[in-house]
């Protein structure tokens, strides 16, 4: 493969096949026809920018020939004539720059457009002053007269004197008109009524010409033209009209990046299992390490060590690869790009890291270019993460002196560093919580257990049990009944209110936390065989799975395996098959639960001792005859067995059937690090302390970067895997929440636990002067509260702690809420775990000044008895309710509409991100662009847009207007949300101020019928942040309006 210079990465991934059947009066470049992304562009910096929003944006143009050059209602630039026409940027450009256009044709099929660029007089004057002759769009004027130039036929469809063949690009230089390259033409065949991006690059006499960034012409000029000059876009007279959507020039940087050295074996395979590359790095800055490859490694990663530089000592975190930047490495079957960030923090000494790429078992990389690059400046100065702007106690001076120890609500309060709500929960420093990961909240959220001393506690601080003695199994106690226990227990009383007081040899022994009565569940026995497993229903491990409530045996003479219900009926005997000679020395392991990629229930069973795998020594009775791995599917029916062909060797826990099927073993998944989902399959990388929070799906092998954090450890899903937890392992023990939907996380707490190193120091080095607890977070059910664990009111290592809840976000509202037949109805919404209730607020006026009619929590439907606006909250057992409302119905509601919508609520992926605000946003989220790594600043720049969807129903015809609560994150940011109802634009909306503030969208009045239809919300601006929106045909709202509407 050809190699470039650094100041240009080049993607080499052939998308079109080279140019067949057409006359080419020169060949075309190597690069044709394959995907160029350059690595040098300064887009921070950008030389001239137009949206063509508004018309005032024309002034810095001008136009030779041609009838009109237009702003749109829609934002775009138009131009149109049936005459030639150049439509010159008035602004100098540099010699060497990134130009980026949209561009869409009135008809593909016909015409021709031209670009021109470095164009100056023959020695250099400004081509719109004298002596330069003035132009009237005559062709022989640009390429025969007084100027020199570039220019590039990159559209040209057929018709009248179109000058090339159709399908045929071609790169001339002047004056003389010099045909110096030719190439595709790959706006002809593009889709009817898109718009493309044409992008022109030039550094020096490297010349490529881009459209969606596919190569269509390149040229290496030893000649190049290399003064500053003007750009102009020419339409021939048959083209009639074009649309542009934008247009952006950017100047090239100096590059401050580092290569990999030339790569002799691209191959990471058996033979060779990484690559690695020291590299100094004298900047503090973002960076990037970035590889095109494609991948069908099982388990790879990529990595930097050596970049961050923490104060570690007095804590057990002095491993070498501890807080290096870690992620895994994507599999995909064509060359796709993964991004690796990390920061060199200000204040920084310069320093040497060591990047790398490992294929760690099994399968293939193929690395087509690995590169890291600096992206930008950071704000982040030396240590950060361990100088964090939060009050060692929160403020809680009176608790510290005088603690309640017997009391039994909470105390709330706010985190000094985030603005997140903390319920302190106990209090006397007497309690620890277990290891991240385990259930200690119900299934509904009612209770939470501390183990330590035992407390069961009413999540609303309504009550507290106990102390119990939970008992101990596979190192954590687990308090709360599995769902085949709860249908042994009584039917008239809740669930919820049991707890599990005793494992017994053959059965369990369970106790009501409320009455005291207790419930013993017997396991079933029979004769000739052995109870393996119960149904494996451990809390939140298998989301959208088969409902599996089966239980596995194995008979005594070790032949036969059954499966039964939990009381032992249901009794079916599964012949284990075997690929073995001589079957009747085969030896069977105890029988494990395994399941697919679409949620079916597998018995699986080993044949036979196999290496690694089995729970016993190898021994002449278990290994006559080979080892294998079975399954037998059990859900939806019994089904015949299945041999395992691939993952058998140690550490895979993937497996592949003969019948092609994916499975993965059940057991041992929920709360901690794995995530097992038929459409996703998830798996956390932590990695040993690295600074990198990622997810894999091990079903895809699609990562995704949630964000960097210095030494970030145990992370722990919620229940049904949209959202989870994870800890910063240097003090003060930041707690972080992940968010999969949006693929980001963001810290929303200090928990404070100062000691926590010095302590697991003290117990490593066996001094006995300190007491030794897990911060353990326990994330509720539906992931709104986060329960850990902390010393932060102690003066002494001895102590234990106390247990706190963070508030991570605010229970949903429902959806749908409607009136039918003199009857307010609602449905629960997507997050409906620890929704106890709902309460019911009435309104005589659209959109604000709500009051609650429900005196407690009630279930739909709720009769209405007045005319008026109804909406409606959720709450949950724990007493927190939705701080956002839900739609709102109406019974002969007057007057005007009023809908507000919460920003947090859309539809949206990267790059809008929530902006958590409990402080001073409406619910708890804002949305924006945060790019706190700058992976998004170079492709935001070209055109990458963000944006935000949601659903609304308008009530009734009007002309409506689109406010929105909006403000930058920063004083140097600022920037404009574009706003759309369907196919209507509704304008923009300028942010430009640190404060929350309504501003109206810049169209006044939009005509809308009464129909469903989705609201939009898009921007290319960084930390401009949106928090509610308000539709409404009342011309007398204010900036000031909605702050009456919240409760």
């Amino acid at each position: 493969m050809k190699q470039l210079p650094i100041t240009s990465l080049v993607v080499v991934v052939l998308l079109l096949p080279a140019i067949a059947g057409s006359q080419q009066t020169l060949p075309p470049h190597d690069l044709v026809g394959k995907r160029f992304v350059p690595s040098d562009v300064d887009f921070g910096r950008p030389v001239y920018e137009a949206s063509f929003d508004d018309p005032d944006e024309l002034n810095d143009w001008k136009l030779e020939g041609g009838d009109v050059a237009r702003v749109t209602d829609d934002g775009n630039l138009l131009l149109k004539s049936e005459k030639h026409q150049v439509f010159w940027l008035t602004r100098q450009i540099p010699a060497d720059f990134l130009l980026e256009f949209t561009v869409r044709p009135h008809d593909r099929k016909q015409g021709l457009n031209i670009v021109f660029f470095n164009t100056t007089g023959l020695n250099g004057e400004n081509i719109f002053k004298a002596p330069i002759k003035p132009r009237d769009g005559t062709f022989k004027q640009y390429w025969n007269g007084d100027l020199k130039s570039y220019h590039v036929s990159y559209w040209a469809g057929a018709g009248a004197n179109a000058g090339t063949r159709g399908g045929q690009a071609n790169l001339r230089k002047n004056k003389g008109k010099v045909l110096i390259a030719s190439g595709n033409d790959l706006i002809t065949g593009g889709e009817t009524g898109t718009f493309q991006t044409v992008r022109i690059y030039k550094s020096g006499g490297t010349i490529r010409v881009m459209v969606d960034d596919v190569v269509a012409v390149a040229f290496d000029d030893d000649k190049p033209l290399e003064m500053p000059g003007w750009i102009g876009f020419r339409q021939m007279g048959h083209t009639l009209s074009c649309r542009y959507g934008h247009v952006k020039v950017w100047p090239l940087r100096e590059m401050t990046a580092n290569s990999f050295p030339s790569i002799e074996n691209r191959i990471l395979d058996e033979n060779q299992r990484s690559i690695s590359h020291e590299i100094e790095l004298t900047e503090p800055g973002h960076y990037v390490l970035r590889a095109w490859a494609k991948s069908d490694a099982i388990v790879a990663r990529m990595s930097v060590q050596g970049a961050l530089d923490y104060d570690t000592e007095g804590t057990p975190f002095t491993a070498p690869y501890y807080g290096a930047y870690t992620m895994p490495f994507a599999r995909s079957e064509e060359f796709t790009l993964r991004e690796l960030p990390f920061v060199i923090e200000n204040g920084s000494e310069p320093r040497t890291i060591t990047a790398s790429i490992e294929n760690k078992a099994g399968g293939t990389i193929e690395l087509d270019s690995v590169e890291l690059i600096r992206l930008g400046d950071t704000q982040l100065d030396h240590r950060w993460g361990q100088q964090l702007p939060v009050d060692r106690i929160h403020g809680l001076s009176e608790l510290k002196a005088w603690p309640k120890p017997d009391q039994i609500g909470f105390e709330k309060f706010e985190d000094t560093w985030t603005g997140a709500e903390l319920w302190l929960v106990t209090q006397g420093l007497r309690t620890q919580l277990q290891y991240p990961g385990t259930p200690n909240f119900t299934h509904n959220g009612k209770y939470l257990f501390v183990p330590t001393p035992g407390y069961v506690l009413r999540t609303d601080g309504s009550a507290r049990f106990g102390p119990w003695k939970a008992e101990r199994i596979d190192s954590r106690y687990l308090a709360w009944p599995a769902k085949w226990m709860r249908d042994h227990l009584p039917s008239d009383r809740d669930s919820s209110d049991w707890m599990i007081t005793e494992y017994r040899k053959n059965g369990y022994g369970l106790t009501n936390i409320v009455t005291n009565a207790s419930a013993d569940i017997e396991l079933p026995t029979r004769d000739g065989w052995r109870l393996v497993k119960m149904a494996p229903d451990e809390p939140g491990t298998f989301v959208n799975a088969d409902e599996n409530l089966r239980s596995l045996w194995i008979s005594d003479d070790r032949r036969l395996l059954a499966v039964s219900d939990s009381h032992g009926d249901d009794f079916r005997e599964l012949k284990p098959a075997t690929a073995s000679d001589d079957p009747a020395k085969d030896y069977l392991n105890d029988p494990f639960w395994s399941i697919d990629d679409k949620g079916r229930w597998y018995v699986s069973y080993i044949m036979n001792w196999l290496k690694l795998h089995n729970s016993f020594l190898k021994t002449p009775e278990n290994s006559i005859n080979p080892g294998q791995i079975w399954m037998i599917p059990v859900t939806p029916e019994i089904g015949k067995p299945s041999r395992v062909i691939e993952g058998l060797k140690p550490g895979i826990k993937r497996r592949v059937l003969s019948n092609g099927i994916a499975v993965r073993r059940a057991e041992n998944m929920g709360g901690g690090h794995q995530a097992l989902s038929p459409d996703r399959e998830l798996l956390l990388e932590s990695f040993q302390k690295t600074s990198t929070m990622s997810v894999q799906s091990r079903k895809t092998g699609e990562v995704w970067h949630l964000g960097n954090f210095p030494y970030l450890d145990h992370p722990e899903w919620v229940w049904h895997r949209d959202f989870g937890t994870m800890r910063g392992d240097l003090r003060p023990l930041p707690l972080f929440f992940f968010d999969m939907r949006h693929g980001s996380m963001w810290p929303i707490a200090s928990m404070n636990y100062h000691d926590y190193g010095e302590r697991l120091q003290s117990l490593r080095q066996k001094r006995g002067d300190a007491t030794v607890f897990f911060s353990g977070q326990a994330t509720s059910p539906d992931g709104t509260k986060v329960a850990y664990a902390s010393p932060m009111l102690s003066d002494s290592r001895r102590s234990k702690g106390d247990v706190y809840f963070a508030i991570a976000r605010y229970p949903l509202p429902p959806v749908d809420v409607r009136i039918e037949g003199g009857k307010l109805l609602w449905n629960a919404p997507r997050y409906a775990a620890e929704i106890a209730g709902y309460h019911v607020y009435h309104s005589i006026t659209s959109g604000a000044n709500y009051r609650r009619l429900t005196d407690a929590p009630i279930e739909s439907p709720f009769r209405v008895a007045k005319d008026g606006y109804y909406v409606v909250t959720s709450v949950e057992h724990s007493g927190l309710e939705s701080r956002a409302f839900s739609n709102e119905a109406s019974v002969n509601g007057t007057g005007p509409t009023r809908i507000v919508l919460e920003a947090e609520f859309s539809d949206f992926t990267k790059p809008f991100e929530p902006w958590f605000d409990q402080r001073t946003a409406r619910n708890a989220y804002a949305v924006g662009i945060l790019d706190r790594d700058l992976l998004f600043r170079d492709k935001l720049k070209p055109g990458l847009v963000a944006t935000a969807t949601q659903q609304l129903l308008v009530p009734k015809d009007g002309n409506y207007t689109v406010w929105a609560r909006v403000k930058c994150r920063r004083t140097e940011e600022s920037g404009k949300f574009r706003v759309k109802f369907g196919e209507t634009h509704a304008g923009h909306i300028t942010v430009n101020t640190t404060e929350w503030k309504w501003t109206q969208a810049s169209v006044k009045a939009i005509p809308l019928s009464r129909r469903k239809g989705n609201l939009q919300f898009t921007t290319t601006d960084t930390g401009i942040l949106v928090d509610q929106i308000l539709i409404t045909d009342d011309g007398d709202v204010s900036e000031t309006f909605p702050d009456e509407q919240r409760k």
